[in-house]
């Protein structure tokens, strides 16, 4: 719907930033536009992850 997903963290993963049950609404953005300390979500083998940009290089680096 419009480019926002809705989701509900499964674990505790990001303790410090989303608890577990707690929902979360994700709007998509281009790639230029993220950043340092943003949140994101992405898919590896058809699983949705979220993490915390802990870095930008040639890539980003997530905090896991």
């Amino acid at each position: 719907m419009f480019g926002i997903s809705f989701f509900s963290m499964e674990d505790n993963q990001m303790k410090d930033d989303i608890c577990k049950n707690d929902f979360v609404i994700v709007k998509e953005a281009e790639s230029d536009e993220l950043q340092k300390g943003d949140i994101i979500a992405y898919q590896i083998n058809g699983k949705t992850r979220i993490n915390k940009i802990i870095n930008i290089t040639d890539g980003y680096v997530t905090k896991s």
